[in-house]
């Protein structure tokens, strides 16, 4: 179901994320003019891998995952994509067929602004280009980091630093702790981070052991501040 901005029913208007932040009202105002959304129900296949993508999409509701498969026909998870975050860069400067399938985690809305809309979008107004490239920057440098920490670092190490990365966005701060809601399962986890579920599982209940964190549930873990 594919409907105008105008009528927008999303917790988040677009305009309000990292991206868009700096323009000024008029600025806003001419994007969301162009913007339609799409909502997709939770486990629904948004796009998959190969096919083509002539959109800038930004998420504006819920959570999606990228992933391709192996040879082996293995899934794996290259990126978590929540609120304010976008994919279909790549658009903006050619045809692009898509190098991952894209899937709601739960139900969820999608903001489209055709590639061709917003390539001249970011001509006419060069702090919306200004962003785009500074957050496709940030976003470069966490998967570098990833690689390298692939292969130097312990799983116990990279886990501790994915929860973290994760209580930006999911938790709660209090005086000494900050209190993460999981939005993740171990599976996800264990996908995101290129190991077994089985060894999320024995490297959160150390963690747990060493008392470097707390875990009152399996969707809760109580994090000290760094």
């Amino acid at each position: 179901m594919i409907a105008n901005c105008k009528h927008c029913q999303a917790p988040m208007c677009i305009s309000k994320i990292a991206l868009f932040r700096n323009l000024t009202l008029k600025q806003q105002r001419l994007i969301i003019s162009f913007v339609h959304r799409k909502i997709i129900n939770k486990g629904e296949v948004f796009l998959c891998e190969n096919d083509e993508l002539s959109s800038f999409v930004i998420v504006s509701q819920g959570r999606f995952k990228a992933y391709s498969h192996s040879i082996e026909g293995k899934q794996n998870v290259l990126y978590y994509f929540s609120i304010g975050e976008f994919f279909g860069q790549n658009a903006l400067f050619e045809k692009q067929y898509l190098p991952y399938t894209i899937e709601a985690l739960e139900d969820s809305v999608l903001c489209m602004i055709d590639s061709q809309t917003m390539k001249q979008l970011m001509i006419n107004e060069p702090e919306l280009s200004l962003s785009i490239v500074s957050a496709l920057t940030e976003r470069v440098s966490y998967l570098e980091n990833e690689i390298t920490s692939a292969a130097a670092e312990k799983i116990e190490v990279r886990l501790l630093r994915l929860l973290y990365d994760l209580s930006k966005d999911y938790g709660k701060h209090n005086n000494s702790e900050i209190v993460l809601h999981l939005p993740l399962n171990q599976e996800e986890i264990a996908m995101r981070l290129g190991v077994t579920r089985e060894s999320i599982s024995r490297n959160l209940k150390k963690l747990v052991q060493d008392q470097t964190i707390k875990m009152p549930s399996r969707k809760e873990i109580i994090l000290p501040k760094m």
